[in-house]
């Protein structure tokens, strides 16, 4: 955890495994920031977020406001209430910061034994360590520098 001026913000990447009651541990810094109790949200490409209460509004944007009943914008709708089925409003970590992920998550996001914590400034991104070896397990200095200089390219 870096802090700058008055906000924490969460950097790094952290593996830790299941034990045996499905408990993994998250990092003593990203709880710090996470707050008491906090919010599991769906994230992309095979994650989920751990986002603050005070910060969780804000993911959800313009969906937190939509009615599922409101015929106007039906595709919005199924997404907002997608988005909320599928987040956990009241996580808790036990006194030793460590996670209980249910079957359901486990089944929705394919978590095996292992996962990554990423920590993206004011969010954490939880990633299966299967799913995170594939997409970014291949990195070396050549593949960064590359994939550097097409994010600079983005801003041409």
């Amino acid at each position: 955890m870096e802090a700058f001026g008055n906000q924490n913000l969460i950097f790094g990447t952290y593996r830790y495994c299941l034990d045996d009651k499905n408990r993994v541990r998250v990092p003593v810094s990203f709880a710090k920031v996470l707050g008491e109790s906090f919010v599991i949200m769906p994230g992309r490409q095979g994650c989920f977020y751990l986002v603050s209460k005070e910060l969780a509004p804000s993911f959800l944007g313009e969906f937190a406001s939509i009615s599922p009943y409101d015929p106007k914008n039906k595709e919005k709708n199924e997404i907002a209430t997608r988005i909320f089925a599928m987040s956990r409003p009241d996580a808790k970590l036990d006194a030793q910061s460590r996670l209980n992920l249910d079957k359901d998550l486990q089944a929705t996001y394919k978590v095996e034994k292992e996962l990554v914590f990423v920590g993206k400034a004011n969010f954490v991104e939880v990633w299966p360590a299967e799913v995170w070896d594939r997409l970014f397990g291949i990195l070396s200095p050549d593949s960064l520098d590359s994939i550097l200089d097409r994010l600079a390219s983005l801003g041409e």
